[in-house]
Protein backbone atom coordinates (compact mmCIF):
# COMPACT_ATOMS: atom_id res chain seq x y z
CA UNK A 1 0.00 0.00 0.00
CA UNK A 2 1.16 3.50 -1.00
CA UNK A 3 1.23 6.42 0.88
CA UNK A 4 -1.62 8.89 -0.51
CA UNK A 5 -1.19 12.59 -0.96
CA UNK A 6 -4.16 13.31 1.03
CA UNK A 7 -3.56 10.37 4.04
CA UNK A 8 -1.22 11.43 6.67
CA UNK A 9 2.08 9.29 7.10
CA UNK A 10 0.64 7.88 10.89
CA UNK A 11 -2.38 7.26 8.98
CA UNK A 12 -0.33 5.05 6.21
CA UNK A 13 1.29 3.46 8.96
CA UNK A 14 -1.61 2.52 10.56
CA UNK A 15 -3.48 1.06 7.63
CA UNK A 16 -0.29 -0.69 6.14
CA UNK A 17 0.41 -2.37 9.85
CA UNK A 18 -3.22 -3.84 9.79
CA UNK A 19 -3.07 -4.85 5.64
CA UNK A 20 0.02 -6.67 6.36
CA UNK A 21 -2.16 -8.85 9.34
CA UNK A 22 -0.67 -6.15 12.44
CA UNK A 23 -2.23 -6.12 15.32
CA UNK A 24 -4.32 -2.66 15.71
CA UNK A 25 -3.10 -2.56 19.64
CA UNK A 26 -0.30 0.19 19.92
CA UNK A 27 2.41 -0.98 22.04
CA UNK A 28 4.79 1.34 23.13
CA UNK A 29 6.88 0.89 20.22
CA UNK A 30 4.48 1.38 17.87
CA UNK A 31 3.34 4.52 19.74
CA UNK A 32 6.63 6.09 18.90
CA UNK A 33 6.89 5.21 15.74
CA UNK A 34 2.88 7.00 15.02
CA UNK A 35 4.28 9.83 17.04
CA UNK A 36 7.24 10.40 15.10
CA UNK A 37 5.70 9.94 11.75
CA UNK A 38 2.91 12.59 12.82
CA UNK A 39 5.64 15.13 13.35
CA UNK A 40 7.86 14.51 10.54
CA UNK A 41 7.34 17.27 7.64
CA UNK A 42 8.74 16.96 4.49
CA UNK A 43 10.94 19.61 4.63
CA UNK A 44 13.14 17.20 7.39
CA UNK A 45 13.57 14.88 4.86
CA UNK A 46 14.62 17.45 2.34
CA UNK A 47 17.00 18.79 4.80
CA UNK A 48 18.78 15.55 6.17
CA UNK A 49 19.33 14.69 2.17
CA UNK A 50 20.74 18.22 1.52
CA UNK A 51 22.89 17.65 5.15
CA UNK A 52 24.36 13.84 3.69
CA UNK A 53 24.93 15.90 0.40
CA UNK A 54 27.20 18.58 1.95
CA UNK A 55 28.61 15.66 4.45
CA UNK A 56 29.62 13.35 2.15
CA UNK A 57 31.37 16.54 -0.01
CA UNK A 58 33.46 17.20 3.38
CA UNK A 59 34.61 13.94 3.91
CA UNK A 60 35.85 13.39 0.49
CA UNK A 61 37.43 17.02 -0.07
CA UNK A 62 39.17 16.30 3.47
CA UNK A 63 40.59 12.66 2.55
CA UNK A 64 41.97 13.45 -0.90
CA UNK A 65 43.77 16.50 0.76
CA UNK A 66 45.04 14.76 2.98
CA UNK A 67 45.96 11.63 0.71
CA UNK A 68 47.28 13.62 -2.42
CA UNK A 69 49.87 15.11 0.69
CA UNK A 70 50.83 12.20 2.60
CA UNK A 71 54.75 11.96 2.95
CA UNK A 72 56.39 9.09 4.94
CA UNK A 73 55.26 6.28 3.70
CA UNK A 74 52.95 3.89 5.57
CA UNK A 75 53.62 5.88 8.81
CA UNK A 76 52.84 9.14 6.76
CA UNK A 77 49.69 7.04 5.14
CA UNK A 78 48.64 5.95 9.05
CA UNK A 79 48.91 9.36 10.63
CA UNK A 80 47.05 11.19 7.41
CA UNK A 81 43.93 8.69 7.62
CA UNK A 82 43.58 9.75 11.55
CA UNK A 83 44.27 13.46 10.32
CA UNK A 84 41.84 13.14 7.75
CA UNK A 85 39.56 11.44 10.00
CA UNK A 86 39.39 13.71 12.96
CA UNK A 87 39.19 16.68 10.28
CA UNK A 88 36.72 15.80 8.82
CA UNK A 89 34.37 15.22 12.18
CA UNK A 90 34.87 18.45 13.05
CA UNK A 91 34.25 20.04 9.93
CA UNK A 92 31.17 17.77 9.67
CA UNK A 93 29.98 19.00 13.32
CA UNK A 94 30.48 22.38 12.60
CA UNK A 95 29.07 22.23 9.36
CA UNK A 96 26.05 20.72 11.02
CA UNK A 97 25.58 23.50 13.65
CA UNK A 98 25.33 25.92 10.34
CA UNK A 99 23.21 24.23 8.81
CA UNK A 100 20.63 23.76 11.55
CA UNK A 101 20.92 27.16 12.17
CA UNK A 102 19.89 28.10 8.49
CA UNK A 103 17.55 25.19 8.02
CA UNK A 104 15.27 26.01 11.21
CA UNK A 105 16.27 28.88 12.66
CA UNK A 106 16.31 31.32 9.79
CA UNK A 107 13.52 33.44 9.30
Amino acid sequence: MEPDNDVTLSAWYRATRTDTGGSEIISAENGYVLRALESAETWDLYSGMIKSVVFAWIIITVACNAGLNVEGGAEGVGQATTTAVVQSLLAMLVMNALLTGVFFFAA
